[in-house]
């Protein structure tokens, strides 16, 4: 009954478990089941990164240390190279984390060498450091969570900024300069 303008699939390791090729093949699965686009969290960080001019970036996960190297080889496939990496300690349930906890796993995983910061795991509470972790780095820092929100607002056809929360939506490429 419901007919959505685009489908996210917010589980970025699914794609990292799926691989490349796997998750092209999901995604085209569902486009013609659902006849909707569909993007994943993955992929929308991915192009949020692109989009951004990273190529070189660090990495952060609340996942165990082999789903990161996962993450980290699916990253390099696409071209993108991981200068640093690591996961945030002591993780039980990822939900219960705190935006103290995953701005200091982006400041732990920062290099000068990386273009961007990149904090995977969509239910992990980044939103709201984000922009606070960019002025502090200054360089762009993406999540899972606001690559996927910004990645499915891209292809529902809604062109809008909104400044506070990080340089993806504060003034991006296919964004309208205006706010509305």
């Amino acid at each position: 009954m419901v007919k959505p303008s685009v489908m996210v699939l917010a589980h970025a390791a699914t794609s990292y478990t799926l691989g490349r090729e796997g998750e092209a093949e999901l995604v085209q699965r569902l486009q013609a089941k659902y006849q909707v686009p569909i993007a994943t969290a993955f992929g929308s960080s991915v192009a949020a990164l692109k989009t951004l001019g990273a190529k070189r970036i660090a990495y952060g996960t609340p996942y165990s240390a082999e789903a990161t190297l996962q993450g980290k080889a699916l990253l390099e496939e696409y071209g993108i190279t991981v200068v640093s990496h690591g996961t945030l300690p002591n993780v039980t349930i990822i939900y219960d984390e705190t935006p103290e906890r995953a701005y200091q796993l982006g400041r732990s995983v920062d290099t000068p060498d990386a273009q961007a910061v990149f904090l995977s795991g969509t239910g992990m509470p980044t939103i709201a450091i984000l922009e606070t972790l960019e002025q502090d780095l200054g360089k762009p820092a993406v999540s899972a969570a606001s690559a996927m929100m910004w990645q499915a607002l891209r292809l529902a056809g809604v062109r809008h900024c909104q400044p506070g929360y990080g340089r993806l939506f504060a003034s991006s490429p296919g964004m309208d300069a205006e706010r509305s």
